[in-house]
């Protein structure tokens, strides 16, 4: 995938930030989407949930971790950041929000999964996920 390919802005990247954007967008208010600070993408492929993050909260400190290692140039190179990082290596209680979008089907170990975004999210915090 080129991601300076205008076909490929046009007919993919552009309407999944779209969607993804409007996802957040029902599920937390304009008030609670400026509180957050800090929110963490398990998963984050090439980075259509932190663009449409940075769009909705400039001041965000969104990280992304991912394994596929042309998916993660991907991101950066749109200038998100976007990490090769296991979870463990994550302090316990530092994130908002721990996000894991149609992770799951990829994860040998579901429940040691769960238990790492559930260290990693703050008391309060939120863990979301979907499958596909």
């Amino acid at each position: 995938i080129d991601p300076d390919k205008k076909t490929y802005r046009e007919n993919w990247e552009t309407p999944k930030v779209a969607a993804m954007k409007a996802k957040v967008q029902a599920f937390w208010s304009e008030e609670e989407l400026q509180g957050m600070r800090k929110w963490l993408d398990v998963g984050a492929g090439n980075g259509e949930l932190l663009m449409a993050l940075r769009h909705l909260n400039a001041d965000l400190d969104a990280l992304g971790i991912e394994t596929t290692q042309y998916k993660i140039e991907h991101a950066t190179a749109k200038g998100l950041t976007v990490i090769k990082k296991p979870l463990e290596d994550f302090a316990a209680d530092s994130y908002d929000v721990v996000s894991a979008m149609n992770v799951l089907s990829h994860v040998a170990r579901p429940v040691g999964f769960y238990a790492a975004l559930g260290r990693i999210v703050r008391p309060g915090g939120c863990i979301w996920m979907s499958t596909g």
